[in-house]
Parts: structure tokens; sequence; C-alpha cells
């Protein structure tokens, strides 16, 4: 059993049908402002003020109300304002659901609590990593950096998964690896399904970064995506560089067909996934050692 989204497990399980889900899910995303869009509707920024709130949040590791602050758009109260706002109005999937009659109020507590007992053995966070893995420190800054910024700019709600050593990366559509040296050698691997490129494209529109020429050979069609992973190895550097470890991007490839990616004998690639409240998922991979992938 796989860590999944309360929707995905009543769906599994019999309860609402997959279009019911899907109404649901519009109902919160028409709900559950995110923070700019609250302060918009409360007058407190304006959308030249959001977007530039937006774009810092690139590089810097900032919540989005403590970075308006810090950029002189609101004030530390006004920010209050704003979080107790998104909190009264917040609701749940659960709740969601009640309201477009898929499932009863008296009946969502139990299920919530089957569901709760169904998830104990995953790790809350997915990040916890198998024993004896080299570089630790390192390996969790990237996964956490992927982690991050899939929810700023992608803007996905993602859950993660167990971490685990393997062998071989399943092909999940679109792959692109970035060789990484200085001071270690890494290959970062990340895929992109289909469901979620347009957000990808979206989140990274008219954005110029400093590695952009390490990338600028790749096909146009997924520029958006090369966009994506140039913005996250800058921010994995700048995190990277805060432990000690000096790091420099040398090398992106891109897989289109998604091809099951292999390591070579030597090594091993530490997995971590990200699963999709669609049932898609975002792999994350890591492998420490020169000449690692074929």
């Amino acid at each position: 059993m796989a860590s999944r989204f309360f929707g995905q497990f009543l769906v599994a399980r019999g309860m609402i049908s997959p279009e019911a889900l899907a109404k649901a899910v519009s109902l919160q995303e028409s709900t559950n402002l995110s923070f700019g869009q609250t302060a918009i509707t409360l007058g407190l920024l304006t959308l030249d003020q959001i977007s530039r709130i937006s774009h810092a949040q690139r590089t810097v590791d900032m919540m989005y109300g403590e970075l308006a602050v810090k950029m002189g758009f609101m004030t530390s109260a006004q920010a209050t304002q704003v979080l107790t706002e998104q909190r009264h109005k917040r609701i749940y999937i659960g709740e969601a659901l009640v309201q477009i009659g898929a499932i009863s109020q008296h009946v969502l507590q139990s299920l919530l609590d089957e569901y709760a007992q169904e998830q104990a053995p995953f790790n809350p966070t997915g990040l916890e990593l198998p024993d004896n893995v080299p570089l630790p420190h390192l390996s969790l800054i990237m996964c956490e950096t992927s982690k991050k910024m899939l929810a700023r700019l992608v803007n996905l709600v993602i859950k993660p998964g167990p971490c685990e050593l393997v062998k071989k990366i399943d092909g999940n559509h679109l792959a692109v690896s970035v060789d990484f040296t200085g001071d270690v050698t890494v290959r970062y691997v990340i895929t992109f399904p289909e469901v979620i490129r347009k957000n990808v494209a979206l989140g990274t529109l008219n954005d110029h970064t400093p590695f952009s020429a390490v990338f600028a050979s790749q096909k146009v069609a997924v520029g958006p995506i090369i966009n994506f992973v140039d913005i996250l190895c800058n921010n994995v550097v700048s995190k990277a560089a805060e432990i000690g470890f000096d790091l420099v991007p040398e090398r992106c490839t891109v897989r289109e067909n998604g091809d099951n990616i292999s390591t070579s004998d030597e090594a091993v690639a530490l997995l971590f996934p990200f699963y999709l409240a669609g049932g898609e998922w975002i792999d994350v991979a890591i492998i420490l050692l020169d000449e690692a992938v074929r």
C-alpha cells in the first residue's frame, strides 16, 4: 500500500466516485485562496507586489507572508490578518465532500480514523533516510529543496512517500537529470508527469536565472521544465553552500520518453517519491558517485 491522499483512499474503497472527488477538489481550489489571493481580497497587496514576492520566493527561503513583510509591502499585523482569514475560510477535502453531498457528516470522522490508521506506517514527512546513506545532509537538502520549489513555483500539494535505495528509476513521462561537480560528484534526477507540465510553465514564466546558459541547448518544447530545474539547481547550490558543499551544475540531460534510468554496478539511487492527488507521482533521485548512471 502506497502513501496516498484521503480522497484517493475513499475512491479506492468505493465510498465516492472519481467525479465526486474532482468536484470536491474544485470546491477546495475555489475556496482555499493562497496568501497572495487573500491579501488582494483584503486590499493589502497589489498584483504587482504579488508578482514581485512570488519571483523573490524562487531564491529566498522564506514563507510568503514573512517575505511580504521583509520587502516592505505589509506589516506583521497585516500578515497575521491574512493568515487568520485563510484559516477561517479553509476547508479540507472531507468537508468539501460533505458540502457536495458525496458523503455524510456523521461518517466523515470514522473514515478519517480509518485513513489515519492505514497511513500510520508512512513517515509524516517522507524524508527519513535509510541507514548508511552517503552524505545524508546533502541528500536531504536536495530533496527538501525540490519539495519546496514544487510547492512554491508549481503550486502543487504533494505527499512524500518513503525514501528508499534503488538500482532503477521507473520511467515517468519525462525525466531531467543534472550532474553536479565540485566538492562531490552528484547526479540529480527529477521526473515530470504530463499532468503537471502546465503548472510548471505557469510557475516559471519569463524567468531568467544564472545557470540558463548551461541548459540553452535543450528543446523549446521542454523549455519550461528546464527553466524550473534551472531555478531548483540555483537553490540547491545555495543551500549546499550553507553546510559547506561547493556544487557546480555542469550537464543537463532530458529523457523525453521517460525511459527507465538504471544506475551502474557501483552505485544506487536514493529515491524520494512525491505523490499527487490525482494518482500521479514525481520521483526525485540522488546518485552520489562518478559515472553513476548510464
